[in-house]
């Protein structure tokens, strides 16, 4: 029997990539060293059978993370997307942005690669805490039986459960879901974004005045997440060709194994930079000079950011207009409320 497909880039998130025939193209970093990409449906896309599956217990209990967690927070992020995906930010209930924040930390954290490297780092050390805890154990409830001993499923157990528990890491959800949020929309435009199987991009980690997290919402509109208002008009005034360019740059070369797109206006681009810098996070939202131009020498045109230093003036950037009504940061969420550190994860409800 073929264990059940659990889905570490949603359906719901693939779908806005599939063109008239439903269908998405598909690119596959290579063996042979050749991209080729193919039209896929998106529920057979950004998937592994039983990937989340505990094993060494009941069957009703080895789908318990696939369907009390992954399963609504996919569920309760998708409303928040069809918010942002319409511009309606300052309309997204707690619950919805609480959503969103856990769904960008569980993209960054849930890929195959992900589990198999939270395995290796976790269980370096585990058999020998686990003898050690099986003579506390044997000391501090002696009535209670003898603790098992260590093995593979024991291991995986653990393992997930403490993917689940740094997913919901509520320092890190808490800097997330105080920045400043913002949609950049490219729909008048020519350009268009691609995603993959890596689709958050940030630079500088996410505590500095300059740092910032994005993510493609569908081909024509992208999230910002920034942390001061300077940054995000500095992005906003960027020419659309440049944020889409280095978006997609950035989403391509961080990529594992899969791109995917809804047209070919991006074939050159995934062929030769698909997986290209992995773990090589550059700054994402660099003005991209002309060719033949001797900008990518200038500071005026390199505006990364120094810890703790102002944003780039926007001289130094396109004369479009800057955004000037970013929302301001929501209060810290009252403990009471939090999911971002349960391990239930959040509830069905939507609103």
């Amino acid at each position: 029997m073929k264990l059940p497909k659990h889905h570490y880039i949603p359906v719901f998130y693939l779908k806005h990539w599939c063109g008239s025939d439903s269908r998405l193209l598909d690119y596959t970093q290579p063996y042979d060293g050749i991209v080729k990409p193919q039209p896929k449906h998106p529920d057979g896309v950004g998937y592994v059978r039983g990937l989340y599956r505990l094993s060494g217990v009941p069957d009703d209990v080895a789908e318990i993370i696939e369907k009390t967690f992954f399963a609504k927070l996919d569920d309760q992020a998708a409303y928040a997307h069809k918010k942002l995906l319409k511009r309606e930010i300052n309309s997204l209930t707690p619950k919805m942005r609480e959503a969103w924040t856990l769904f960008l930390l569980s993209i960054l954290m849930r890929s195959p690669r992900a589990v198999v490297d939270t395995y290796a780092k976790i269980t370096e050390d585990l058999p020998a805490q686990w003898e050690a805890a099986k003579g506390r154990w044997a000391i501090d409830f002696p009535n209670e039986g003898v603790l098992g001993d260590y093995t593979p499923d024991v291991a995986r157990q653990y393992a997930l459960m403490q993917l689940r528990r740094f997913i919901g890491n509520d320092a890190i959800g808490q800097v997330v879901h105080r920045m400043h949020w913002s949609t950049f929309d490219v729909s008048k435009t020519k350009y268009r974004f691609v995603t993959s199987d890596r689709p958050v991009v940030n630079n500088n980690g996410l505590g500095y005045v300059d740092s910032h997290i994005a993510i493609p919402l569908s081909p024509t509109m992208l999230f910002l997440g920034v942390n001061s208002v300077s940054t995000l008009n500095a992005i906003h005034a960027m020419p659309d060709r440049d944020v889409v360019f280095n978006c997609n740059r950035q989403v391509v070369r961080r990529a594992v194994k899969y791109v995917w797109a809804q047209d070919y206006s991006n074939d050159a681009l995934i062929k030769s930079d698909v997986g290209g810098r992995q773990g090589q996070p550059e700054h994402v939202f660099r003005e991209r000079p002309d060719r033949g131009s001797r900008a990518h020498t200038s500071s005026q045109t390199n505006w990364r950011l120094k810890r703790n230093a102002p944003a780039h003036s926007a001289s130094a950037l396109s004369s479009r207009s800057p955004c000037t009504s970013a929302p301001s940061p929501p209060p810290a969420l009252p403990a009471s409320s939090r999911c971002l550190c349960r391990w239930r994860g959040p509830s069905a409800s939507s609103s």
